[in-house]
């Protein structure tokens, strides 16, 4: 849809009883689930995200996924087809995308909606400059 390198992303943290979970806007609603097998191509951030900001992004869960941003998506996609660049649209803050959790727990808030490929740029950029503490622990496919 994107071709991009990244289609999705989420949050893997050791919940308060020692389980690693998954936090994901994914359809059709954000969820937290015990981490299933992980998808064929990953790449992997160990990040700090503070307690009160993984609660903030927690406060999504049950939340519907955000349907209305996927056909806005579709439609930036295709106006960056014809050479016009459309960005920062406006969300819905009672739904989500999985970018939203993510941004939601690197503390990162705001109206702006972004590819897993920008937030990817944005991660990466941000521990390279010193702005985000982090880094790189693995690239792997499994299955």
């Amino acid at each position: 849809f994107t071709k991009s390198k990244v289609s999705h992303v989420f949050l893997d943290y050791q919940n308060p009883w020692g389980e690693r979970v998954v936090l994901e806007a994914d359809f059709p609603m954000v969820i937290e689930r015990i981490r299933p097998s992980l998808p064929n191509v990953m790449r992997a951030f160990e990040v700090q995200a503070s307690p009160e900001n993984l609660r903030t992004a927690r406060k999504k869960i049950g939340r519907w996924y955000d349907f209305g941003n996927l056909a806005l998506f579709a439609g930036m996609l295709a106006l960056k087809w014809l050479g016009i660049k459309w960005r920062n649209w406006k969300s819905n803050p009672k739904q989500s995308i999985c970018t939203d959790i993510v941004l939601l727990a690197l503390g990162w808030p705001g109206d702006e909606k972004m590819t897993p490929g920008d937030l990817l740029k944005k991660i990466e950029e941000a521990i390279l400059s010193g702005k985000l503490e982090g880094r790189e622990i693995s690239t792997w496919t499994s299955g």
